[in-house]
């Protein structure tokens, strides 16, 4: 089986990249064969896993012409989009960036995880306001939140399965109307086993 991984680096620097090269390394190692598109990063002890790596992703999706896409933190929508309409895939949600626009489920101004589904609430617990990033005379931006996860959320939803470490992040999905027949949950010491 030929998996293509894509992520936003190639290189250590979180949790989310030790999942990814742990998965690829146990593939590798049952004589899978990998690769990765990343647009950033360029660790060559991250690259060991794969046997493939560097090509554009309209490239990768012909010529390595992979069986299955395994979509990581991927923060460009328009490169989701591809892969999924391209060949099966199965999307990792590794975080809430497709399902809270402020990415970390907390109500402003406190420790208090928010569990509602991205809507109204969004609006009314005032997750639409967020520090600029910009060098603009006003210090917060208006629902680029709102807009980056909305786009996120719309560009992941077409995945064939997705993965989750948790039953708290499968009940995310699921509120955010993903079918739950889709949502596979798999605890993150188990991958260690792949």
């Amino acid at each position: 089986m030929k998996v293509l991984h894509l992520h936003d680096r190639a290189q250590f620097q979180g949790g989310v990249e030790q999942i990814l090269f742990d998965i690829a390394s146990s593939l590798s190692n049952n004589g899978e064969q990998g690769l990765l598109f990343a647009e950033g990063g360029s660790d060559q002890n991250f690259f060991k896993p794969f046997a493939w790596h560097g090509m554009a992703l309209e490239d990768a999706l012909k010529d390595f012409d992979p069986d299955v896409v395994m979509i990581h933190k991927v923060t460009h929508p328009d490169v989701i989009t591809q892969a999924i309409s391209a060949r099966p895939s199965v999307m990792f949600v590794h975080d809430h960036d497709i399902t809270c626009p402020r990415r970390h489920k907390y109500i402003i101004g406190s420790d208090v995880p928010c569990k509602n589904a991205v809507g109204i609430s969004c609006i009314k617990n005032l997750c639409f306001v967020e520090k600029s990033s910009d060098q603009t005379a006003l210090p917060i931006q208006l629902f680029a939140g709102v807009r980056r996860q909305q786009n996120l959320f719309n560009a992941a939803k077409n995945a064939s399965k997705f993965l989750v470490a948790s039953r708290s992040m499968r009940d995310e999905l699921i509120s955010n109307k993903i079918d739950p027949s889709r949502i596979c949950i798999i605890p993150p010491l188990s991958l260690i086993h792949i």
